[in-house]
């Protein structure tokens, strides 16, 4: 990654999306340190039990599972880049 560069990541606090996190203003200096805070966003809040509270959850969620998806490539961790795809609900037909 060219120096200087940013990557979009779900960060903390911000306006009122999901969770207070906000993607559109938030960034990490790195893609290892934005593959971090996905995970993180992810474990919080992707619903164990698949059920959203509205469909703006979900969409940011599955922003957030996309966006994950595709930094695991960018890094060459096409295992966990596979795993994320096959969850994707266009993936599985849900």
């Amino acid at each position: 990654m060219a120096r200087g560069t940013v990557v979009i990541d779900p960060g903390h606090g911000g306006t009122a999306n999901v969770g207070g996190s906000d993607a559109n203003h938030a960034v990490s200096t790195t893609r290892d340190e934005a593959v971090t805070r996905w995970r993180e966003f992810l474990q919080k809040h992707l619903p164990a039990n698949g059920e959203y509270e509205d469909g703006f959850q979900r969409d940011y969620v599955r922003a957030a599972q996309y966006e994950l998806m595709r930094l695991e490539y960018l890094l060459g961790h096409d295992k966990e880049g596979d795993a994320l795809l096959q969850q994707l609900e266009d993936v599985g037909g849900q």
